[in-house]
């Protein structure tokens, strides 16, 4: 008797496909774009002699610009790594990959803000909520890819799955954690953009505290005893 095989879903698309490939290069050019448009709000002011006050603010628009540029530039080697974890695509993939890339196109209008009206509080909270929800995007994008080895390779381990949540939400679940600082009375809102030089040490203390509770013997007791439960064969099957 001929085995029937389920149907693909019309949204779905074969590995590797050309729409995948189309995916990924939107992707990049968009970054692209994203990160040439950063540049174009630093100029200098007209004149060849500039005033101390036109050298802070240049001064300071280059700074909020390595910032946003580094920020960016992460995001895109976060994605591109995504990528290569992802085996097939299907539409809520395609539309969750949209909405990141939304936030990314929105970075220089938040960065332009930023630079026009700096030392507000509201536009720190703006521009740093834009950076937090670009993040919080790729979370979604790659929660949705791993769920039940949905869009990933069936294989892929555990730990690496988990690791790469966990890397994708310590950025912008610090980012809104920073924005506490403006709570300090008659604080500068910049001390919120001067807290992110801790990041990277903040990360590797959560991966070192990630790493020690997956290798930990109740970690691995509750997975083990999952596994079984899962592989217990029920009646009538």
């Amino acid at each position: 008797m001929e085995t029937r095989q389920p149907s693909r879903s019309k949204n779905f698309f074969e590995e590797k496909s050309l729409g995948f490939d189309r995916l990924i290069m939107l992707c990049d050019g968009i970054f692209a774009i994203a990160m040439t448009l950063l540049v174009l709000d630093i100029k200098l002011p007209e004149g060849a002699n500039l005033t101390g006050e036109e050298w802070d603010k240049l001064l300071t628009k280059s700074i909020f610009y390595l910032i946003t540029f580094i920020t960016v530039a992460g995001y895109w080697v976060s994605h591109r790594q995504l990528m290569t974890y992802i085996k097939r695509q299907d539409g809520p993939f395609t539309s969750l990959t949209f909405l990141f890339l939304a936030f990314v196109v929105f970075f220089p209008a938040s960065f332009n803000v930023l630079v026009v009206s700096k030392d507000s509080d509201q536009v720190v909270v703006f521009y740093t909520l834009v950076l937090a929800c670009c993040g919080f995007s790729s979370f979604f994008l790659w929660a949705y890819a791993s769920w039940k080895r949905r869009l990933i390779d069936p294989e892929l381990s555990r730990h690496i799955v988990s690791s790469r949540s966990l890397s994708l939400l310590i950025s912008p679940v610090y980012f809104c954690l920073s924005l506490a600082l403006l709570a300090i009375p008659n604080i500068d809102p910049n001390a919120v953009f001067y807290s992110w030089v801790l990041l990277p040490v903040i990360a590797r203390i959560v991966h070192a505290i990630g790493d020690r509770v997956e290798k930990s013997p109740d970690h691995h007791s509750i997975g083990t005893l999952s596994k079984q439960k899962t592989d217990i064969p029920v009646a009538g099957k």
